[in-house]
């Protein structure tokens, strides 16, 4: 019978698995502001609202990249964090180091994500106001909100996750599999005892 999962492991694969789905949610989320900015770019560079805006073609090519990045960082995070979600729950240490390389990584990118994410968009002369990319109308007006709700989501879900790693229980998980007799060493055993058994 399959010995219990301890407590911080199995927490850790759900806050994982959890990540996973968030960062499905994500993707769909910049799917719909890939189409936005698809279907409304055109009429916004023909619009007097962008002769406002300094370098309107460069505004759009930037919220164009920007989603592109967050669906490619989400799509990433679907896959790797749903597979080792699940792949911790065996009592690997190769699987707890996945966990930690792939949440380093995952906690850089994020982060950068955040930080260079643009707001606004420059005025065509410093004597103009600075507009928000919602009222250029490139973008929904409740998209910047969600993503921002859901990569703070992300970001909780995987620090979580990975500090439950760290827990005692967690550590012994993983150490049992370390000190337990492998099969090939049985079998090298075995057949030393039975060479010199028939010597």
């Amino acid at each position: 019978m399959a010995q219990p999962l301890p407590r911080p492991v199995w927490l850790s694969s759900y806050l994982l698995v959890a990540l996973a789905t968030v960062a499905l949610v994500d993707v769909i989320v910049t799917v719909i502001g890939l189409a936005r900015l698809a279907d409304e770019a055109p009429g916004f560079l023909a619009s007097p609202i962008a002769a406002q805006v300094a370098d309107p073609r460069l505004v759009v090519d930037t919220i164009e990249l920007g989603l592109w990045w967050n669906a490619r960082v989400a799509g990433a995070l679907v896959v790797v964090f749903g597979v080792v979600g699940l792949l911790i729950r065996r009592p690997y240490a190769v699987a707890r180091n996945l966990v930690w390389i792939a949440g380093s990584v995952a906690l850089f990118v994020l982060s950068c994500g955040v930080t260079v994410n643009p707001d606004y968009a420059a005025p065509a002369d410093g004597t103009q106001r600075w507009w928000s990319l919602t009222e250029l109308g490139l973008i929904p007006a409740w998209h910047p909100g969600v993503r921002s709700a859901l990569t703070a989501a992300e970001l909780a879900l995987l620090i979580l996750g990975c500090l439950q790693l760290l827990r005692p229980d967690a550590r012994d998980h993983y150490r049992r599999q370390t000190t337990e007799v492998s099969l090939g060493t049985v079998l090298a055993r075995r057949q030393e005892r039975l060479e010199r058994e028939g010597r």
